[in-house]
């Protein structure tokens, strides 16, 4: 209903990662071809930080999103998705990289 933020194909092309634009930057996973919701997840619930961009790996089912003070990998597997949220900064004496 308030638009779309960033779309990424995933899974080898045969779905698109949307983010929304409302108030829980919703991301959404489409099997695009069939033209049906596959599953959706609040993508942030914190308010003030937005998701960006979002970004599919080479590995199938595996997702990344972006954007102010966020950042979370996501898994989908079948019709479930999960997630986990990047750490910023120093953690147990070493730079994280992603």
């Amino acid at each position: 209903e308030k638009g779309v933020m960033a779309l990424s194909f995933c899974d080898r092309g045969t779905k698109l990662a949307c983010v929304g634009g409302d108030t829980l930057n919703t991301l959404h996973i489409f099997a695009w071809a069939l033209g049906t919701l596959v599953t959706k997840a609040a993508g942030e619930v914190e308010g003030g930080r937005s998701i960006l961009a979002v970004n599919s790996d080479t590995k199938e089912g595996s997702i990344v999103t972006v954007g102010v003070n966020h950042v979370k990998f996501w898994t989908l597997s079948g019709r479930k998705i999960s997630s986990l949220p990047g750490v910023f900064g120093k953690q147990q004496g070493a730079w994280q990289s992603f």
